[in-house]
């Protein structure tokens, strides 16, 4: 995912009342949380160890449906 622009991150903060820069961190660091679960490697380890095998078919949609870019 391509960093989202300053518009955008103004635009999601007028909305959800939080600050531009903390978004850009939350959205930085969900990118990365779907990288790590898309890889074969990784994602079957971590999953393993950090998440009840109740939440493992969430997505991330499911948990942020407020943030659309």
């Amino acid at each position: 995912m391509a960093a989202p622009s300053r518009e955008t991150l103004q635009r999601i903060a007028s909305e959800t009342g939080h600050q531009p820069a903390t978004l850009e961190k939350v959205l930085r660091l969900l990118d990365l949380l779907q990288e790590i679960a898309g890889d074969s490697l990784l994602g079957d380890r971590l999953r393993s160890k950090a998440v009840p095998r109740s939440m493992s078919s969430i997505s991330i949609s499911t948990v942020s449906p407020s943030i659309s870019i």
